[in-house]
């Protein structure tokens, strides 16, 4: 059981189905951003997404956490016998709390929910662009290739260094 911060109660069952549902249907990514104009370097993020055709479990699921949005995907080019596809998307330091919260249930993307919150624990002690090093941007490109890793189904440690 876990007590948000507006006093609301998320039971222990409630997160073992959203880990399942995580678990499933989501994904967990460090994203790399393409330098623009304002920013001359790449950047990395954390992103969970979990796709599902039912926006019912979509919206409990952002009501429940407090976090997050839901979002309609365009099915223009798709079949019309394919059902309409809903995306629930949070990012950055709400998508750590996301994985932390549900963490202890969570069984296939364990690895990947791991490496993301240790991601976050190293990105986050630099706030914007200016003072991160050289060095830290080697270091976000890292995680963002053990991720890549991971989700190609290489997960013990000798091959991650591959």
């Amino acid at each position: 059981m876990i007590i948000k911060p507006d006093h609301k109660i998320i039971s222990s069952e409630d997160l073992a189905y959203i880990a399942g549902i995580v678990d499933g249907e989501g994904c967990i990514h460090i994203v790399k951003r393409n330098p623009t104009y304002r920013c001359k370097s790449y950047s990395y993020n954390v992103l969970l997404n979990i796709s599902n055709t039912d926006d019912d479990v979509l919206n409990w699921i952002t009501t429940l956490i407090g976090v997050g949005n839901v979002n309609k995907i365009n099915m223009e080019n798709k079949p019309k016998y394919r059902k309409q596809m809903y995306q629930y998307q949070v990012a950055s330091t709400r998508a750590i709390y996301f994985l932390k919260l549900i963490l202890p249930y969570l069984h296939i993307k364990k690895e990947q929910a791991l490496l993301a919150i240790e991601f976050n624990l190293t990105h986050a002690d630099k706030k914007g662009r200016k003072g991160k090093s050289k060095e830290h941007f080697i270091q976000q490109e890292m995680y963002y290739t053990k991720m890549r890793k991971l989700k190609r189904g290489k997960t013990d440690a000798t091959r991650l260094l591959d």
